[in-house]
């Protein structure tokens, strides 16, 4: 048995790299695949985003085994929706100039605490 997300595979430094899921399917014949699709941290409109963002990488599972779906669901219905904010930026230092201030505020003005506050951020240029 094997536990291993290939999203997660950006931590390289500790060993984590998609060949190590694709090895194992190779080297074990026809291994089950499954798929934990629940989550219970966030909700479905910040999992959709997210998939959207994550999606753009090219280097994923679900691009190399066409049956594989990572399609998560919200498991928990009781947690705040949240609010979500899309930017574009033409350069990175008024994406970073924004984002601080914004964070700032939220914390200042706003009294929402460090883990009341995510940002995800994605490109799609090429």
């Amino acid at each position: 048995m094997v536990v291993g997300d290939d999203d997660q595979a950006v931590f390289k430094f500790q060993g984590a790299e998609v060949s190590n899921i694709l090895d194992f399917e190779r080297m074990y014949r026809e291994p089950q695949l499954i798929v934990l699709k629940e989550n219970y941290r966030s909700t479905q409109p910040i999992l959709d985003l997210a998939r959207r963002v994550i999606a753009q990488g090219t280097n994923r599972l679900e691009r190399m085994i066409p049956t594989l779906k990572k399609e998560l669901v919200a498991a928990r219905k009781d947690l705040s929706p949240g609010t979500i904010q899309g930017r574009e930026f033409c350069r990175a230092m008024p994406e970073y100039q924004w984002t601080a201030r914004e964070v700032k505020s939220l914390l200042e003005k706003e009294k929402i605490p460090c883990e009341g506050i995510a940002i995800i951020a994605g490109s799609t240029k090429t």
